[in-house]
């Protein structure tokens, strides 16, 4: 915990004086990061509602200068970067990493 604790500070600082629409945690609907892609992109739920299997997920730049979010839980989110079928223009350079060496993940129903 002590490692988001310490991203949590260091976002909060770079958000200071941007247009980055959204708080970081402990705020309301704030972002917690849960994953990096090779220290230049962070994925964050972004904790609205209830239940956590639903809160969306925000991907942005370790500099907080762009974002996206993502239409579907964390593990829809992985999966499709994995396929190369992930359709946010943050992942261009990401999908087009995994399409080099494709990876076939299936997404198993209950």
């Amino acid at each position: 915990m002590a490692k988001v604790e310490q991203m949590l500070e260091t976002l909060r600082v770079f958000r200071r004086g941007s247009d980055f629409p959204f708080e970081f945690w402990p705020e309301p609907g704030g972002l917690v990061p849960w994953a990096d892609l090779n220290g230049d992109l962070l994925f964050c739920w972004r904790t609205v509602g209830d239940d956590p299997d639903a809160w969306p997920v925000v991907i942005v730049d370790n500099g907080v200068n762009e974002w996206s979010e993502f239409d579907g839980t964390a593990s829809t989110c992985l999966a499709e970067l994995l396929q190369g079928t992930a359709n946010l223009p943050i992942l261009a350079y990401a999908r087009d990493m995994f399409t080099m060496r494709p990876i076939d993940v299936q997404l198993w129903e209950d």
